[in-house]
């Protein structure tokens, strides 16, 4: 099952809970709604500046968000590649 994106969590609990709006979450957060649009559909990715500013609004940390990102690219090049992963043969230690 693929995990949680950012965007999905603003989308789908977050801005519901607070009855924010695309325009006025990009306005709290300094950004273009465009970015905030782009996130929402999960067409970008959160990097470490919108993990500040994502973490300083909903008084979480930046790793949190981070860390969402990151489950989704793992997720998403091992979806990609996994066929290639597994043509690598593992370093073996010598006895």
């Amino acid at each position: 099952m693929r995990p949680t994106h950012p965007g999905e969590l603003l989308r789908e609990e977050l801005m519901p809970a607070i009855g924010w709006t695309q325009e006025a979450l990009a306005g709290r957060l300094g950004v273009s709604r465009r970015t905030i649009n782009e996130i929402l559909r999960e067409k970008r990715s959160v990097n470490a500046d919108m993990a500040h500013r994502l973490a300083r609004l909903f008084d979480t940390t930046p790793q949190f968000w981070l860390g969402l990102q990151q489950d989704v690219d793992l997720w998403n090049a091992r979806q990609a590649a996994d066929g290639e992963y597994q043509k690598i043969k593992p370093l073996r230690k010598s006895a």
